[in-house]
């Protein structure tokens, strides 16, 4: 996979209370931004205190990780946005892309998901493919935290 920097501006991660965290929210673990897929609390022992087992998917590889914090600890939550693009060209051997950005300008940094991978991307790149070669107006969105980029989802429109 190719993953490219983004501009950095603010801050990439802030704090959230482990507690707080639920399915389907963003948080960082093992150093990486994970979309989380499953979250147990347990309840404090004897001498203990409260417990939350995270399980999440890196957003950029789909690797799973796990961590156990206690609930009234912070953990780093990922800044995580989703941005819409026209697709102008595309170099199905490369698998580069070009995209308009909002100022005009093309935004050539990033390349179709999958490269030569098994998987749900290979889908992903093969149905960009397929709808560029038929000339429909295409529409990527681009999943970008930590520094890194990916287009995870299209449109596409006669």
């Amino acid at each position: 996979m190719n993953f490219e920097r983004t501009d950095a501006g603010a801050s990439q991660t802030y704090q959230q209370q482990a507690g707080s965290i639920t399915k389907g929210s963003y948080v960082m673990l093992k150093g990486h931004p994970c979309k989380i897929k499953e979250v147990n609390t347990f309840s404090p022992g004897k001498h203990g205190h409260a417990k939350a087992h995270l399980v999440g998917l890196d957003i950029f590889t789909g690797k799973k990780y796990e961590e156990t914090s206690q609930t009234s600890h912070s953990m780093e939550v990922p800044v995580v946005t989703k941005t819409e693009y026209p697709l102008m060209n595309l170099n199905a051997d490369t698998g580069a892309v070009s995209l308009l950005q909002d100022n005009g300008e093309l935004k050539i940094d990033l390349n179709l998901p999958g490269a030569g991978k098994a998987n749900e991307e290979d889908t992903l790149q093969a149905d960009i493919l397929r709808a560029f070669g038929n000339d429909l107006l295409i529409t990527v969105v681009v999943i970008a935290a930590c520094g890194m980029e990916k287009i995870v989802s299209f449109t596409a429109t006669d």
